[in-house]
């Protein structure tokens, strides 16, 4: 199970923050269209600038995945593509969060 950081508010044994809230609820969804995504994600978080910031498990295809807030599930469907049609699988950061495109960054001395 990823780890979801934040501050955690909680209030009968319930999560009360709504932005922690919605990243269980990102997860769950992501879960369903992308299982094999998920069991990889070691810790997920808000990006302060707007977005999702995955960071992976060793032996993902990326060490990070950014994601938009807009269509995640969509934003995955093209990282998943973009990460399948390279040759060189030292990345280091793929980034989905500008409109229709995905930006590879390569790890260095991988």
């Amino acid at each position: 199970m990823p780890v979801i950081r934040g501050l955690v508010e909680v209030q009968d044994g319930r999560v009360t923050d709504p932005r922690i809230r919605s990243l269980a609820a990102l997860l769950d969804r992501l879960e369903r269209a992308h299982p094999d995504f998920v069991s990889l994600v070691s810790e997920v978080a808000e990006v302060p600038t707007g977005g999702y910031r995955f960071a992976m498990l060793p032996g993902a295809e990326a060490e990070v995945v950014l994601l938009p807030e807009e269509d995640p599930v969509g934003a995955l469907d093209r990282v998943a593509l973009a990460l399948g049609q390279i040759e060189d699988r030292a990345v280091a950061r793929a980034d989905a969060r500008f409109m229709g495109q995905v930006v590879l960054t390569r790890a260095e001395g991988r």
